[in-house]
């Protein structure tokens, strides 16, 4: 839920800004169902990373702590490529979305796009920058939750 309130709460923000200052439609970017789809993941992969049969925090050390960490980003890459599949707008493509918005930008993802064979960016690299988004997310966000400070 936490991650679809902040998806939300983004989107909205975002929204009244850029349309309030540029006067541009930017409705297709991620928001709350994208939050609350990687959200999802992410607690799936770290509950299944980290089971704590005997209680306490579920804060693994060494290589259990990177076990959990792949884990909970496999589960948020496979969520945002569902997503990126569906149509759904993460990051990057929200960032190529607003950039083919304003004319004159230089902003593009046109050459990941002819490196993954696309003329500009299509499916497949709304799919590939997705799922590496999602993994990272993930992976960042268990390492982050497992950390114990000295």
């Amino acid at each position: 839920m936490g991650g679809g309130t902040v998806g939300a709460t983004a989107h909205l923000f975002g929204l009244l800004t850029l349309e309030g200052l540029f006067g541009r439609d930017l409705s297709p970017l991620g928001g709350g169902f994208e939050g609350l789809v990687l959200g999802g993941s992410a607690g799936l992969g770290y509950a299944i990373g980290t089971p704590r049969s005997e209680g306490g925090m579920a804060t693994p050390r060494g290589g259990a702590r990177l076990f959990a960490a792949l884990l909970t980003g496999v589960c948020c890459s496979a969520g945002a490529l569902w997503l990126a599949w569906r149509g759904s707008y993460l990051g990057a493509m929200s960032l190529d979305f607003m950039a083919h918005s304003f004319p004159g930008s230089q902003v593009s993802l046109d050459p990941l796009a002819r490196f993954l064979g696309e003329g500009s960016a299509g499916s497949m690299t709304r799919m590939v920058i997705s799922a590496g988004e999602g993994l990272m997310f993930g992976f960042g966000l268990a390492l982050g939750l497992t950390h114990r400070p000295r």
